[in-house]
């Protein structure tokens, strides 16, 4: 009796400690760490907003689309650099498109498309001085709504982010944030209250790099987003409409047109779908991979496809080039796989394969045999980022600049032009 009372005793002395040590550890052990919030604004007040500029400094370049002689460049999430490029050796900064969330454009005619956060937006470009918004598409990329661990409402988006630096007890309320690149975000989409929101043009289709989102085939415009491919019916150019939207199988990242196929890039593989019946995209196959970034390309008998890991993004660890057989587009075939340091974009022509690969620079190949891959220079630009061949013209998006580069003989690629970028 006397030994099962001690024994009780020292039980609850134990757990008196621990309740005590935890209680301790509460109240003592902090950490400081930066609150980031959105700042949002109504996406009918961000529309109203947008108005052509003069030129503005390139600080940011993301992807690119070449029209005619004219290259619009993106300012990522901020616009459109619209660049008259009729002397390459020359190109004029004619003026800029500030438009919020935009990433992706795609031109047809004397039309813009271009994505501003979850919507498409279209502008009519036939005076370059006086572009104007003709109708807008909402939730084209629903996927947009979630930023930054933030779930943004419809309708409404973040057109900046207030960051404040807070310490808070270790343990509380961990189940309301999450943490993301040594920042706190708060998972709820309430707490921000919305605030105001302070050439030559021959060719039927202009011409995406590899990083696209959105590719124009056959007068219909294909975006992909997450989860879905869209299909909007251009039959009424400056009133587009969202004629359908496919559930798909993957966490879509890309979309390469060619001829009457589309090439997807996800971050678990390349899917083929055929749109030989354009309003109807058919699933034809797919080309599976372990989850990393890719974007891909193709040509009538081969797709080639980068594989870069990035973090919480893309994952993985894998960095390479895959060249795929898609003669039997039902079954595509790995050929042969490349090593790569970080690769991004990449564009081919003729028998010229170009790959940007990160800080290496970008990668120039004889690939008259994809099964064996000839390097035959290297362009050392610093994080190359996407590449355009077009006309013997290898355009390309670097960390210090836009270049255009001669490669009739590749072997003796020569610059015809920069501009600079600067990081101010």
């Amino acid at each position: 009796m006397k030994n099962h009372f001690f024994i009780t005793l020292q039980k609850l002395f134990f757990c008196l400690v621990i309740f005590a040590l935890s209680g301790c550890l509460k109240d003592s052990a902090k950490q400081s760490y930066t609150i980031t919030r959105p700042i949002l604004a109504k996406l009918a007040d961000v529309r109203s907003g947008i108005k052509i500029e003069g030129p503005a400094v390139v600080s940011e370049p993301g992807k690119m689309y070449l029209y005619g002689n004219t290259i619009f460049l993106n300012e990522t999430g901020k616009g459109i650099h619209i660049i008259d490029n009729s002397n390459p050796a020359a190109p004029v900064n004619k003026s800029f498109l500030p438009i919020p969330g935009n990433y992706d454009m795609a031109v047809n005619g004397n039309i813009l498309y271009a994505d501003c956060f979850t919507d498409l937006l279209t502008f009519d470009i036939s005076n370059p001085n006086q572009i104007v918004l003709k109708s807008f598409i909402s939730q084209v990329f629903p996927d947009k709504q979630l930023q930054k661990g933030f779930y943004i409402d419809s309708g409404y988006c973040a057109i900046g982010w207030n960051s404040k630096d807070t310490s808070i007890a270790v343990g509380l309320g961990t189940d309301q944030v999450m943490w993301m690149g040594g920042g706190m975000l708060f998972l709820s989409s309430s707490i921000a209250t919305p605030s105001s929101f302070s050439s030559d043009k021959s060719a039927a289709n202009g011409k995406a790099g590899s990083m696209a989102k959105m590719a124009i085939q056959n007068g219909w415009l294909y975006g992909v987003s997450n989860l879905k491919l869209q299909v909007i019916d251009l039959s009424q150019a400056d009133k587009p409409f969202l004629s359908k939207s496919i559930q798909t199988n993957a966490v879509n990242e890309t979309v390469f047109p060619f001829k009457d196929k589309l090439f997807i890039g996800s971050q678990t593989g390349m899917s083929i779908y055929s749109v030989s019946s354009p309003a109807s995209p058919q699933f034809q196959s797919m080309f599976s991979h372990a989850r990393v970034c890719d974007p891909v390309i193709a040509d009538d008998t081969h797709a080639y496809v980068t594989l870069r890991s990035n973090g919480l993004t893309c994952m993985g660890n894998l960095n390479e080039l895959n060249v795929l057989d898609i003669r039997n587009i039902q079954s595509p075939i790995l050929l042969k796989t490349y090593p790569f340091t970080h690769p991004k974009g990449l564009s081919k022509e003729g028998n010229t394969l170009m790959v940007c690969d990160g800080e290496i620079g970008v990668k120039i190949y004889d690939a008259s045999n994809p099964e064996n891959l000839k390097l035959i220079q290297n362009l050392a630009l610093e994080e190359a980022y996407d590449v355009i061949c077009y006309n013997n013209i290898a355009y390309i998006t670097a960390k210090d600049g836009l270049y255009q580069f001669n490669f009739s003989k590749p072997d003796q690629t020569k610059l015809i032009s920069k501009i600079s970028i600067s990081h101010e």
